[in-house]
């Protein structure tokens, strides 16, 4: 039954992959619509873990899923299953396709990779007084650095002395 379920689900993937989809999902999205569809991992939806209250409410199928791998114009299912109940699922960045039939809809529970710094990370987090002080500190008289900052603080090196010294505009 299981073996039967999957080649079927192949052979809509195989259909769906010659049409250019049968899905609709955004680029990159984060979600899944409900029924059949299959997506291009990386472009059509983002590798990570999705999951699904299971079977459509009310339909007369099992949730089917199955992650692939195109190898010279065939799909080679690299994992599979099915169910009426909620599923997880781990979607890899190095598979090529995502394939569902008769699921509720998906949501990425888990992106695979999230960046080192997440979008409110840097609110609030940044201190500019230690920054100053620190360049301030630098521009203590006697020192190169605290000369040349000096000059630029209080504005005494001017366009006019840079044109006229060696290093010209």
């Amino acid at each position: 039954m299981r073996k039967s379920i999957a080649a079927g689900v192949v052979a809509a993937a195989s259909v769906g992959i010659v049409l250019g989809g049968t899905g609709i999902a955004s680029a990159a999205s984060k979600t899944i619509p409900e029924g059949t569809g299959v997506y291009r991992v990386n472009t059509d939806i983002r590798p990570g873990t999705y999951s699904t209250q299971g079977a459509i409410v009310g339909g007369k199928q099992v949730c089917s899923w199955v992650r692939g791998d195109l190898k010279s114009l065939k799909m080679e299912p690299i994992a599979f299953g099915e169910g009426k109940g909620p599923t997880t699922v781990k979607i890899e960045e190095t598979d090529d396709v995502f394939i569902t039939m008769g699921c509720s809809g998906w949501t990425l529970d888990k992106p695979e990779h999230e960046g080192f710094l997440s979008s409110g990370s840097l609110s609030g987090s940044l201190d500019f007084s230690s920054l100053t002080d620190t360049f301030v500190s630098s521009l203590e008289l006697g020192s190169a650095a605290g000369a040349v900052g000096g000059s630029l603080a209080t504005g005494s090196i001017v366009k006019g002395s840079l044109e006229n010294g060696a290093a010209g505009s």
